[in-house]
């Protein structure tokens, strides 16, 4: 075999050329293919949106206004970690993430919904 750099002979089984030290054939055919790890960011706004909606939540103690806020915060928080969740064969991360904030948006949604359909029973 030779080298496609210098050309000089080199063994049918070398990686490297013994005269140039450049990869060979049989280099670039061992060498996995390695995917890079991508960060999957719906994931982690998802869960973000959706613990902030639990603060908002309690915010809303001291005022009104503050429930209607984590209201679309959970929403979006749940729709962004559905989101996320279809993606992480994608970026190949982020199910643990999106999962919880699915639950969380979920929870929190929900949450949302009965204390202000209580209070405006009141």
């Amino acid at each position: 075999m030779y080298c496609t750099h210098c050309g000089g002979v080199i063994d049918d089984n070398a990686m490297v050329c013994p005269h140039c030290g450049c990869a060979t054939v049989n280099y670039l055919r061992r060498t996995p293919n390695k995917i890079p790890r991508r960060f999957n960011v719906p994931a982690v706004v998802g869960i973000f949106l959706s613990v902030a909606s639990a603060f908002m939540l309690v915010l809303s103690l001291v005022n009104a206004g503050f429930i209607f806020v984590g209201a679309v915060m959970a929403f979006a928080g749940l729709v962004i970690s559905i989101v996320g969740c279809i993606l992480t064969s994608r970026y190949n991360s982020g199910v643990t993430l999106s999962v919880c904030g699915i639950m969380v948006g979920c929870t929190m949604f929900a949450l949302i919904f009965l204390i202000s359909s209580f209070v405006a029973l009141l």
